[in-house]
C-alpha cells in the first residue's frame, strides 16, 4: 500500500495526483516501513543528542570541580611549605641566639684565665715586632708617593694608599701566583637545614666570576658586599671598590669589617689625588696570535663615545668635538689633556656650545695623565681592599672617571697572563653605561678570559639602560627583597620553569633583611666530585662575628 509523500494520504493505485492535496506524485511513493524507519531514526538521533549534551555538561562540571580542587590543593601545599620554612627560620634564629649567647659567655669566662699568660708570653715578641715594623715604616716614608696629598688625620681603621705607585721591582708578597681551584667564598647558610652555601670561586667549571646583587635599599646589600670583600681577602685575593655613592666612606663601613681588615683596608681620595691614568693613552688589544694597537682615530672615537653617553652631545656637537680633539692630539700627542681640549673649544667657532655641555668636567680636569700607573700594586695577592673614593665630585665627573678607569684596567688585564684576578665592586650600577660598546659590557662578555670578576649591585634592574642581558650572564646572582614592581619579572627569570614562577614570587616577597635567594652553581654534594650544578637556595647572610 502506498501513501502520498507530501500529506501521507492513502493511495488506492498508481495515481498521478494525490486526491487529497492535489500534488503531482510522478510515481514517487514511500513505503510505510521506510517512512516509519526514518521517523524512528530521527527520534533516536534527537534522543542521542540530548543524552550527549547532558553528558558533556556533566563532564564539564566534573572537570571544573577537579581543577578547582587541584588549585586549592596547590595553594595549600605552597602555604604549608611557607609555614614550615617560616617556622624553621624562627627556630633557627632562636637557636642561633642561644649559641651566640653561650659562645659569648664562654669567652668572658675564659678571658681573665688566659689574659695574664698571653701578655707575659707575648710581651717580648710584641716589642720586637713593633721595633721591626717601625724600621720598615721609616724606610717606606723615605719613598716619594704620588698620593702624598692625603691628609695625615686619616680616617680611623683605613690606611692611605702610599705605595700603589712604588718601584715596580717590588714583588708580590704571595707565592701562589694563581688562584687555587679549591678557593671557595662563603656566602651564608640555608634558611632550612643550616647548610653553608659557597661561591665556588676557583672551580674551573664556573662559567665566569661575575656576581649580580639586587634588592631595594635597606635589605643588606652593602653589608653583604663587605662580607664578600673580607672572604676574598682571607683567600689572598685583592679587590678594588669604586665608590661613587658614598656608601663606602669610613663612617659608613661596618665596624667589624674594618677591624677584621685592619691595614689591608686602603683608601684613595681621588678629589685630593686626582686619578692617575691618562685617557688619551694609545691602548693595545691582545688577540690570539695578534696584537692590535689603537690609532689616534680609534682612541679619540673611544673617548668621544664616553663623553657623548654622559653629556648627551648632539650629532653636530659630537662631530665637532671629535674633529677638534683629534687635531689637538696629533699636534701634541705626548702631553695632550682635557684642559687643552677646553682651550681649543673656546678658540673655535661653535666650540663654546660643546664646551658648555661639558664645562663641569673640563673646568675640573680630574686626571693626572700618568700613563705608567701599575695596576699590579692594587691586585697584589695580599688580600687588600682598595677603596677608590670619588666623594666631592659631581656625578657626571664621577661617571667619566669610572668609564676611563675601566677602559684602562680592561686593556691592562689583556697584557697580563699570570693568572691575576681582578675583582671590581660597582654599586648602584644603574648610573653606568651598558651600551654594547661600553667597558662594563666588555667586562661582562669578554672579561672571563682576562681574570675579571665584576661584582655589580643595583636596586632595580628596570632602571638600567642598554645591554641588561649581559648582567644576567653573571654566573652568581644574589637577590634580596626587590621593589614590588620588580617581583614578577625577577621571579620569571630565576624560576627553573614557568610553573614555578608563582612559588618564587612568594619566596621573594617573604625575604627579610639579611636574607636572599642565591641563584648559581654549587657543588653537587650527592656525588664525591667537583661537579657544579645550577640551583636556587634561600640563604641568610652571616654576620662578621660568625665568620
Amino acid at each position: 500500500m502506498n501513501f502520498c509523500i507530501f500529506c501521507g494520504n492513502k493511495l488506492m493505485g498508481n495515481e498521478v495526483f494525490c486526491p487529497k492535496c492535489g500534488k503531482r506524485l510522478d510515481n514517487i511513493h514511500i513505503e510505510v516501513p521506510v517512512k516509519k524507519l526514518i521517523q524512528d531514526e530521527l527520534k533516536d538521533i534527537k534522543k542521542s543528542s540530548l543524552n550527549e549534551e547532558k553528558e558533556f555538561v556533566n563532564e564539564k562540571n566534573t572537570l571544573k570541580d577537579k581543577t578547582k580542587n587541584h588549585i586549592v590543593k596547590e595553594i595549600q601545599n605552597i602555604t604549608r611549605d611557607s609555614l614550615i620554612e617560616d617556622k624553621e627560620m624562627s627556630v633557627l634564629t632562636d637557636e642561633q641566639e642561644k649559641v651566640e649567647k653561650l659562645q659569648n659567655t664562654t669567652i668572658e669566662e675564659k678571658k681573665d684565665e688566659f689574659k695574664d699568660y698571653i701578655v707575659k708570653k707575648g710581651q717580648n715578641t710584641v716589642e720586637s715586632t713593633l721595633n721591626k715594623k717601625g724600621s720598615i715604616q721609616t724606610s717606606r716614608d723615605d719613598k716619594v708617593s704620588p698620593f702624598s696629598n692625603i691628609k695625615n688625620d686619616k680616617p680611623k681603621n683605613i690606611d692611605k694608599v702610599d705605595n700603589l705607585m712604588m718601584d715596580s721591582s717590588i714583588k708580590k708578597s704571595s707565592d701562589t701566583g694563581r688562584l687555587s681551584t679549591n678557593t671557595r667564598i662563603y656566602l651564608g647558610k640555608r634558611l632550612t637545614g643550616n647548610k653553608k652555601i659557597y661561591w665556588e670561586y676557583g672551580n674551573p667549571q664556573l662559567p665566569n666570576k661575575h656576581m649580580l646583587v639586587t634588592g631595594k635599599s635597606g635589605q643588606g646589600k652593602t653589608y653583604f658586599l663587605q662580607t664578600i670583600m673580607w672572604e676574598l681577602s682571607k683567600n689572598k685575593v685583592s679587590s678594588l671598590v669604586i665608590d661613587y655613592t658614598d656608601s663606602y666612606l669610613n663612617n659608613e663601613l661596618d665596624d667589624d669589617f674594618k677591624k677584621k681588615m685592619g691595614k689591608k683596608l686602603k683608601e684613595v681620595i681621588v678629589y685630593q689625588e686626582k686619578l692617575p691614568i691618562n685617557p688619551f693613552k694609545i691602548q693595545k688589544r691582545f688577540l690570539p696570535g695578534l696584537v692590535l694597537t689603537e690609532t689616534p682615530e680609534d682612541m679619540v672615537d673611544r673617548i668621544i663615545e664616553v663623553l657623548d653617553f654622559i653629556f648627551h652631545l648632539g650629532i653636530q656637537q659630537k662631530s665637532l668635538a671629535r674633529r677638534i680633539m683629534l687635531k689637538g692630539y696629533k699636534n701634541n700627542p705626548t702631553d695632550y689633556t682635557l684642559t687643552q681640549f677646553k682651550e681649543q673649544l673656546l678658540e673655535t667657532n661653535s666650540g663654546e656650545n660643546v664646551y658648555s655641555r661639558m664645562s663641569v668636567l673640563l673646568d675640573r680636569d680630574p686626571f693626572t695623565y700618568q700613563s705608567s700607573f701599575d695596576w699590579s700594586k692594587v691586585f697584589n695577592y695580599e688580600g687588600t681592599v682598595t677603596i677608590l673614593q670619588m666623594v666631592q665630585y659631581q656625578r657626571q665627573i664621577q661617571n667619566t672617571m669610572i668609564e676611563f678607569l675601566l677602559w684602562d684596567l680592561f686593556y691592562h688585564s689583556q697584557t697580563k697572563k699570570d693568572g691575576t684576578i681582578y675583582p671590581i665592586f660597582l654599586d648602584e650600577i644603574q648610573n653606568l653605561n651598558f651600551s654594547s660598546s661600553s667597558p662594563t659590557v666588555k667586562i661582562l662578555r669578554e672579561g672571563r678570559k682576562f681574570g675579571w670578576s665584576g661584582i655589580f649591585a643595583t636596586q632595580a634592574m628596570s632602571s638600567i639602560k642598554g645591554e641588561v642581558d649581559a648582567l644576567y650572564n653573571a654566573a652568581e646572582q644574589i637577590h634580596f627583597l626587590p621593589p614590588e614592581d620588580q617581583v614578577s619579572s625577577l621571579a620569571g627569570y630565576i624560576a627553573p620553569n614557568a610553573k614555578e614562577k608563582n612559588i618564587f614570587e612568594a619566596r621573594l616577597t617573604r625575604l627579610k633583611k639579611g636574607q636572599c635567594i642565591m641563584s648559581g652553581p654549587i657543588l653537587d654534594t650527592d656525588l664525591d666530585t667537583k661537579n657544579l650544578i645550577n640551583t636556587n637556595k634561600m640563604i641568610s647572610i652571616d654576620s662578621f662575628e660568625n665568620r
